[in-house]
């Protein structure tokens, strides 16, 4: 028997990790897999399993993990042959890393860039191959069109001037992005945007692009 509750809220569209401990559980990228599952319906850890091609005995270990820091909460459960299942959902849509896991001694210092590095650059790397080998995206297309990969690396001589403008359009870019909402009849698709944009050093070349 279900237990007799409130529609649980949606996740919210930005949470931020405070803990160096949590940013090393969501650096990892099964875990950001099952996050990206977890913001939709909420889920019984049987039905991830089924998902992800994994044991749902070697499941709990992760989900474990992702709601002791806070990452996903439980919506709901219902009794099934005796036994409770919890149903769970993320508690967020995004998740922002506090700048201050970056401001620590050296050493966690160092823990902290290595996970953030985890999370946003070798995870969209992951992300990429799965897409081609899904066939998400279509390597023989170019952008605009809606299946290319547009990956890019330059390294640009621009004033501080410049460069101060660039950081403020690029994240008034991510702003506009996150405030969308459309609705189902705007058929939306998911699209993964990752950004870098800072100083390097004078003797660093780069002129990479794919798309």
């Amino acid at each position: 028997m279900e237990e007799p509750v409130s529609s649980p809220p949606l996740p919210l569209p930005e949470s931020t990790i405070t803990s160096l401990e949590a940013l090393k559980v969501i650096s990892d990228p099964f875990r950001q897999q099952l996050l990206s599952k977890l913001g939709g319906i909420p889920r019984t850890v049987k039905e991830l399993a089924a998902e992800v091609g994994l044991s749902y005995t070697r499941l709990y270990y992760h989900i474990n993990l992702l709601e002791e820091h806070h990452l996903i909460r439980v919506t709901h459960t219902r009794l099934v042959s005796g036994i409770l299942e919890k149903h769970y959902q993320a508690t967020a849509y995004s998740f922002l890393v506090d700048r201050t896991l970056l401001t620590l001694k050296v050493a966690q210092r160092n823990e902290g860039l290595e996970a953030v590095l985890d999370y946003v650059l070798r995870q969209t790397a992951t992300d990429i191959q799965a897409s081609v080998q899904s066939g998400s995206v279509d390597l023989s297309q170019t952008a605009p069109d809606l299946q290319a990969l547009l990956a890019r690396r330059r390294v640009v001589h621009i004033s501080p001037e410049k460069a101060q403008s660039v950081y403020c359009r690029l994240t008034e870019l991510l702003t506009e992005l996150l405030s969308e909402n459309p609705g189902p009849e705007d058929h939306p698709m998911p699209y993964a945007l990752a950004l870098a944009f800072y100083p390097t050093q004078p003797t660093s070349t780069g002129d990479n692009s794919y798309g």
